[in-house]
């Protein structure tokens, strides 16, 4: 019997991506980056080795995304606190020409 490859839904992408960034964004804060280590993330996120490194790509790359998420939570709350209507979309406008 041949067995295929198992698909990945969006969501449960979407919810290992999350699981994967909060428990990176501690080991990072407790470890740094060359202290860090992969086998531990994937433990506390539930999630596999491979999962990160489907999702991911390395440890370099989960870093970023860490630190882009955390960037991006900082400038929501920003937003939310500071603009209203067309000055938060403006500000949006200028964070995503900023990352992209």
């Amino acid at each position: 019997m041949v067995q295929g490859k198992k698909t990945i839904n969006k969501r449960d992408l979407e919810r290992s991506r999350k699981q994967i960034l909060d428990a990176a964004a501690g080991e990072f804060a407790e470890f740094a980056m060359n202290g860090a280590r992969m086998d531990r993330i994937a433990q506390k996120a539930f999630v596999s080795k491979a999962m990160i490194y489907y999702v991911f790509g390395g440890k370099k790359d989960l870093h970023l995304a860490v630190l882009e998420n955390m960037f991006e939570e900082k400038n929501a709350i920003n937003r939310c606190l500071y603009f209203s209507g067309e000055q938060r979309r403006a500000a949006v406008a200028a964070d995503a020409q900023y990352l992209f």
